[in-house]
């Protein structure tokens, strides 16, 4: 307390309030300050004499190598453990600062955490990249012309970085430090030295590397303030056939360097496409399966039935002779088929619920518990039932009672 006031003058009561301390505490606290003539006492109260000498003996018996430090392993973020270690000290009335980078960071907001933005996935975009593959800004600016070489380093973050390294909200206008890891060693400087960069913007979350994950930390550097790199991908928002706009696009970029030369053009749902070719895979293949499946189930069906209505044309013969319509002989195969097949839908709706979860990495556009995909599974079942057991039931209503009992 006497160091936060170095010229005030205080009363041993006003000393051990702020202090939270006993009186006999402060009592002793000064008597060993006197003694070294680092305090004064006077009609006012008492005052440091040699601030300087408190500060650096202060210094030297409190560090924090002198505490115990306990070691802990955590799978969150350094803002995310910031953010718990703040509210936990809040609900619990706790009074506690944050020392070594993480106090830094409250001064020099450049400070670099080890392993953090420089991790990231990063990618140079020009002037006009945003707009051309339909990216918004959710705040700041993007990368205009004037952005060079010249000019202040800069750089904008998704939301899911933004959100992950800068819980307050404040991601514009902060600066971080980019160590130069990273699969482009031909960019100006990158992967030479450590360089920082201002964030300007904050672009919306979107999908890069698997459109089944959800939205990656990503970095997008000003194109224009490095070097060109051997290879550059160019993307063309056209509204005529890719084909047909190929050829001009090539000969415009040889009217601008003879060398140019452009390979690999692919339309971008194909390039998208191709991300998901292991998922179309896998669904036709379930597809196949299940075709089967509703094969050999239709097939099951139809030999129930069908020997049933064998089984049962004695009785069938009889309903006829006494009085019973076709129509009669029909409703009884249909409701006694259908009987057993909803039974067996809704131990399979049951089971199907079940195992949603093992299927969820699988789909795409569509949630496991789709009301919509099950009740089209549902109306699938039942047509085939009916179409598999519209054949014994024509057998049934042919039947000729008095050749059958004749028979008999």
């Amino acid at each position: 307390m006497l160091l936060s006031a170095p010229g005030k003058y205080w009363r041993i009561k006003e000393l051990s309030d702020n202090a939270r301390v006993s009186l006999g505490q402060v009592s002793n606290v000064k008597k060993l300050l006197l003694d070294r003539e680092w305090i004064r006492e006077s009609n006012q109260g008492l005052s440091l004499s040699e601030p300087g000498q408190l500060l650096s003996e202060w210094a030297q018996n409190y560090s924090f190598r002198k505490n115990q430090i306990n070691d802990f392993y955590s799978l969150g973020s350094i803002p995310d453990i910031e953010s718990d270690l703040a509210q936990i000290c809040r609900e619990n009335n706790l009074r506690y600062a944050l020392t070594g980078f993480s106090g830094a960071a409250r001064f020099a907001p450049m400070v670099r955490y080890q392993g953090n933005v420089s991790d990231m996935p990063y990618t140079l975009v020009a002037p006009g990249y945003f707009e051309t593959v339909g990216l918004y800004l959710a705040a700041g600016r993007t990368v205009p012309s004037w952005d060079t070489e010249e000019g202040v380093e800069v750089a904008l973050v998704n939301e899911a970085l933004a959100a992950r390294f800068f819980p307050d909200g404040q991601a514009i206008g902060r600066r971080f430090w980019w160590s130069g890891s990273g699969p482009a060693p031909a960019v100006r400087n990158f992967g030479s030295e450590e360089r920082s960069f201002e964030i300007v913007g904050i672009v919306r979350d979107s999908k890069t590397r698997n459109v089944l994950n959800e939205p990656e930390p990503l970095v997008y550097f000003a194109y224009l303030q490095h070097d060109w790199t051997p290879h550059n991908m160019v993307l063309v928002n056209t509204t005529i056939d890719p084909s047909v706009a190929a050829p001009r696009l090539e000969r415009e970029l040889r009217s601008f360097h003879a060398e140019l030369t452009l390979i690999n053009i692919e339309p971008y749902d194909r390039l998208v496409g191709g991300s998901l070719a292991g998922q179309r895979m896998n669904a036709e293949l379930f597809t196949i399966v299940a075709l089967i499946g509703l094969g050999l189930a239709a097939a099951g069906i139809y030999s129930v039935t069908n020997l049933a209505v064998n089984q049962r044309q004695r009785e069938i013969a009889i309903r006829m002779a006494i009085g019973a319509y076709r129509q009669d002989i029909a409703q009884m195969v249909i409701t006694r088929t259908m009987g057993a097949v909803v039974l067996g839908l809704g131990l399979g709706l049951a089971g199907a619920y079940g195992l949603t979860r093992s299927v969820r990495g699988l789909l795409f556009g569509v949630g496991a518990n789709d009301p919509a995909s099950f009740a089209a599974g549902i109306l699938v079942l039942l047509a085939a039932a009916s179409l598999a057991a519209l054949l014994p039931m024509c057998r049934a209503i042919r039947v000729n009672p008095m050749m059958s009992l004749r028979n008999e």
